[in-house]
C-alpha cells in the first residue's frame, strides 16, 4: 500500500500536535515524517525526508509560508503543497496561488476538512505514482501549472463573465500559433481545465479531459477550435454548477449569523469565516443574493432593529446605538439619518415613531 510522507510547518505548537494527532489517527495512507514552526527550519527537512506533500501556514516567525514556498518550488516544482490560512490571509493565499498549491485548509479547521483535503491530495499522489498520463508526459508542466494559476485565479473573483473572459482568450491566441505548438496548446489547456475542475470543484470525471478520444494525427485547426470551445463550454458548465452549489444555504447562514450577532463588531471576515467560504467570494455572492453589498444590508438591519427600540422603548440614543452595533453614536446617528432621513430623535417624537 502506497503511505506519502507529509512535513507540518506550523509557528503555533498547539495546532501543529493537533494536526500531527488528527493525521495519525484518522489517516493512514499519510505519515508525518517531520515538524518546522519556521520555513526556514522546514527547508532542511526537504532535503532530508523528501516529502509527498507539506501542509504550511503562512504567517510565521524567521520565514513566512510564501517566501518558503517560493524556495521549495526551485528544487521540488512537483511537490504537493497544502496552505494553512485565515480569512484575513486571504490576498496572501491568493499569492500562493501563483506559486502552485494543491489546495488550501481554513483555520479553525474541523478533522473533516483535514480528512477532505488529505484525501484529495493521496488520490493525487497515488495518481502520480500508478496512473501517469501520456499526454502530461508529453507537455511541459510548468506550462499546464501556469494555466491552472490563471483559471483559479478567475475562480477565486467569483464572477463568471471572468472565468469566461480568461477561457476566451486563451482560445483567441491558439488561433495565432503554428500548427504543431497549437496542438500542445490545446491539449494543455483540456489537461490544465481537467486538473482545476477535479481539484477545485471537486468533480472525480468532468468529461473535460478523455484521452481515449483524441486523435493527436486528427487535430485540425478547425476541430481544434471547436474542440477547446466545447472544452470552455464544460468547464463553465462544472464551475456554475460548483458555485450554485457552494452558494445554496450560505446566504440564509449568513443572514442568520448577522440577525444574531449584529449588535456586535460583525465583520464580513467573521461572517466568512462561520460560513466556510473566502470573505471576497461570499461579498460577491451576499451581493447577488440580496441585491446589496454586505455592509448596506448590515446597516439596514441595524437602522430596524434601532427604529423598533425607538418606537417601543424609552432607551436612551447612545444606549440604542450601543445595542445596535454603534461604538460612536454620533456615528450611529448619521447612519440613521441616511435611511429615515431624520435624526432618531426626530423619527422618535414624530408620528411615525410613536406609531
Amino acid at each position: 500500500m502506497l503511505v506519502g510522507k507529509v512535513i507540518i510547518v506550523e509557528d503555533q505548537p498547539n495546532f501543529r500536535k493537533g494536526l500531527v494527532k488528527m493525521i495519525e489517527l484518522g489517516q493512514p495512507e499519510w505519515n508525518v515524517v517531520g515538524e518546522a514552526s519556521n520555513g526556514q527550519d522546514a527547508l532542511r527537512l526537504l532535503d532530508r525526508f523528501k516529502p509527498d506533500l507539506v501542509l504550511t501556514d503562512i504567517n510565521m516567525p524567521i520565514m513566512n509560508g510564501i517566501d518558503f514556498i517560493s524556495l521549495l518550488r526551485k528544487n521540488y516544482p512537483d511537490l504537493l503543497v497544502i496552505i494553512l490560512t485565515g480569512y484575513r490571509e486571504f490576498e496572501h493565499a491568493q499569492a500562493a496561488v501563483k506559486l502552485g498549491v494543491f489546495d488550501f485548509l481554513t483555520k479553525p479547521c474541523s478533522e473533516q476538512d483535514v480528512h477532505h483535503v488529505l484525501h484529495k491530495a493521496f488520490l493525487k499522489l497515488n495518481e502520480r505514482h500508478s496512473k501517469p498520463e501520456p499526454f502530461e508526459l508529453s507537455l511541459e508542466e510548468k506550462r499546464i501549472s501556469d494555466l491552472e494559476t490563471q483559471f483559479i485565479s478567475a475562480i477565486l473573483t467569483g464572477e463568471a463573465n471572468i472565468v469566461q473572459q480568461v477561457l476566451d482568450q486563451f482560445i483567441a491566441n491558439l488561433k495565432t500559433l503554428p500548427s504543431y505548438k497549437l496542438k500542445l496548446e490545446a491539449l494543455s489547456l483540456a489537461v490544465a481545465l481537467h486538473r482545476t475542475a477535479r481539484n477545485y470543484f471537486d468533480i472525480e470525471e468532468c468529461g473535460l479531459y478523455n484521452k481515449t478520444s483524441v486523435d493527436m494525427t486528427d487535430l485540425t485547426s478547425d476541430k481544434i477550435d471547436v474542440w477547446t470551445n466545447e472544452l470552455s463550454a464544460g468547464f463553465m458548465k462544472s464551475f456554475q454548477k460548483w458555485q450554485l452549489s457552494k452558494s445554496e444555504n450560505t446566504i440564509d447562514k449568513a443572514i442568520k449569523y448577522i440577525e444574531e450577532h449584529y449588535e456586535q463588531e460583525c465583520r464580513l471576515t467573521d461572517v466568512a469565516s462561520y460560513v466556510q467560504m473566502n470573505p471576497s467570494y461570499l461579498s460577491v455572492l451576499f451581493k447577488k443574493a440580496t441585491g446589496e453589498t454586505f455592509k448596506n444590508y448590515l446597516n439596514r438591519m441595524r437602522m430596524d432593529k434601532a427604529a423598533l427600540l425607538l418606537r417601543n422603548t424609552d432607551m436612551r440614543i447612545s444606549e440604542i446605538a450601543s445595542a445596535t452595533g454603534f461604538d460612536e453614536p454620533n456615528y450611529f446617528t448619521n447612519v440613521f439619518r441616511q435611511q429615515y432621513q431624520m435624526s432618531p430623535k426626530e423619527f422618535r417624537n414624530s408620528k411615525e415613531g410613536i406609531g
